[in-house]
């Protein structure tokens, strides 16, 4: 079940002027972080490629995004004094976004730690700001980009926040964003450090996974810093197939394009769900090593492969998701049909999303047999002993909250007597830890043939951050077919 989010946007500007200021920000927000492929990081600044800016900006814009992130660093044009170059070049950068009906997140002081030098960090933000004050292009000033919840950081950022929005002559909003593998608890200590001093907005930054504890870290994060408005302002997921956030997904370019595309979808989704407007994404194009700075510590290939575009500029399938998602609709397709399918290590054909293993059995696509559509997804003994066979998913949609009411149907075939299928419902924690689990009874029941109808009713128990839907089959001889798999959800109450 989707959760329809009303989204405040202003009008789109029309191409070479002027945009109108962005209404309703953060929730109007539809962002996209950009460095071009072949110059990454600082070297967008030192390799500077209008006109290819232009033509990237056109695709942004093409995605329905309103709004392309500037990452500046103070190393790179010059600090305390920026260099008049690298300051026009910042310019430009607003200038070609607007030239392409785009709005701009202007994110400051990345790469930078001397948080001792408030002289210093004010005579470098003036300068970047002072010609943006009003200007309506600018979306939103972002502080600095992750930063660590320190003494010294957190007391600079009490000066410099307010500092910043004097600057910009209190109409243009004002945030900071955090990171890390425990977003909430690294929140908390951000809202504790800035005292009363808080931004327009916080951002939240959320990686990790598949993606399934969005819905309920959003939720607990949005709960934190209230009654201030939070928004997700970065997520991504790597297509390089060097590791794989989802448990037995494939490790080949077709399975973890999926990936990709169900992550973004499930992100997209949560974010939605909370009221949080859609969360801002990690970034428009994979990365050339010789485009990225050798020191930096982004020229692994996970950190190089989080593009919605290849190098070579054809999409990935994750960009008609987040298309599908700043339009207000993420996309919440569990594949239960197993209609769309990937490469498997061995080069079998396997479903996408869906992460299959075999002991004794193998599990593939199989388009000869199927309930509906052209498709199915089969169990097959391998050794003439008993092999099992099982795949596992979470839908883009399996977010829950307690007293969450779930139900999860499959249809399953079998060829033989001896074999015996099972569908399970498991609840996970935020932390991936399993807190319940509910079975079906073992299928098929004596007498009938066909397809069986196998389902798990089951109500969120206290501690469950999403559901795991498992789908397992025993064979000895001959084959479990499994079709037709949906999940539902009736949501409990809002808590008051």
């Amino acid at each position: 079940m989707v959760l329809a989010v009303a989204i405040a946007v202003a009008p789109a500007p029309s191409l070479g002027g002027t945009p109108n200021r962005l209404v309703g920000v953060p929730s109007s927000l539809d962002v996209v972080s950009y460095y071009p492929s072949d110059a990454g990081w600082s070297e967008m600044w030192t390799d500077w490629q209008p006109t290819l800016l232009a033509a990237n900006f056109q695709q942004i814009a093409a995605l329905g995004a309103n709004t392309v992130r500037e990452i500046v660093q103070p190393s790179v044009i010059g600090y305390p004094q920026p260099s008049p170059v690298f300051l026009s070049r910042v310019r430009q950068f607003v200038d070609i976004a607007s030239q392409n009906g785009l709005h701009v997140q202007l994110t400051l002081f990345d790469w930078w730690t001397s948080y001792a030098d408030l002289a210093g960090a004010k005579t470098w933000a003036r300068a970047i700001l002072k010609p943006f004050a009003g200007d309506p292009r600018i979306a939103f000033v972002e502080l600095q980009n992750e930063i660590p919840v320190t003494d010294a950081a957190l007391t600079w950022a009490r000066t410099m926040i307010p500092f910043v929005r004097g600057v910009l002559g209190g109409e243009t909003p004002v945030t900071v964003s955090i990171s890390g593998r425990d977003p909430t608890t690294r929140l908390a200590e951000l809202v504790a450090g800035l005292r009363p001093v808080r931004p327009d907005f916080f951002d939240l930054h959320f990686y990790g996974g598949s993606g399934q504890a969005a819905y309920s870290i959003f939720r607990r994060a949005k709960q934190l810093v209230a009654p201030t408005p939070l928004w997700i302002g970065e997520t991504g997921y790597s297509t390089s197939a060097t590791v794989s956030g989802f448990p037995a997904v494939p490790l080949t370019a077709s399975a973890q394009d999926a990936a990709q595309a169900h992550f973004l979808a499930t992100v997209e989704w949560a974010a939605e769900a909370n009221g949080l407007g859609a969360a801002g994404v990690w970034a428009l194009d994979d990365f050339l090593p010789s485009g990225v700075p050798f020191w930096s510590g982004q020229n692994l290939p996970v950190e190089m492969n989080f593009g919605l575009y290849r190098t070579d500029g054809t999409p990935k399938v994750a960009a008609q998701a987040v298309k599908a998602s700043f339009a207000g609709h993420p996309p919440v397709d569990l594949n239960g049909g197993f209609e769309t399918t990937v490469e498997a290590a061995d080069g079998t054909t396997v479903p996408a999303v869906w992460g299959p293993s075999g002991d004794g059995a193998t599990v593939a696509s199989d388009t000869s047999v199927h309930r509906h559509g052209n498709s199915s997804v089969c169990v097959t003994a391998t050794g003439g002993v008993a092999g099992v066979g099982s795949l596992i998913a979470s839908p883009s949609d399996g977010g829950v909250a307690t007293g969450d009411r779930v139900e999860v149907v499959a249809w399953t075939r079998l060829s033989t007597p001896s074999a015996l299928s099972q569908l399970a419902l498991e609840w996970m924690s935020s932390a991936g830890k399993r807190v319940g689990t509910l079975h079906s009874d073992t299928l098929p029941s004596t007498g009938k043939q066909g397809w069986v109808r196998a389902s798990v009713t089951a109500t969120a128990p206290i501690g469950a951050a999403y559901a795991l839907i498992h789908l397992t089959a025993q064979v000895t001889d001959g084959s479990v077919w499994f079709d037709d798999v949906t999940y539902s959800v009736r949501r409990a109450k809002a808590e008051a």
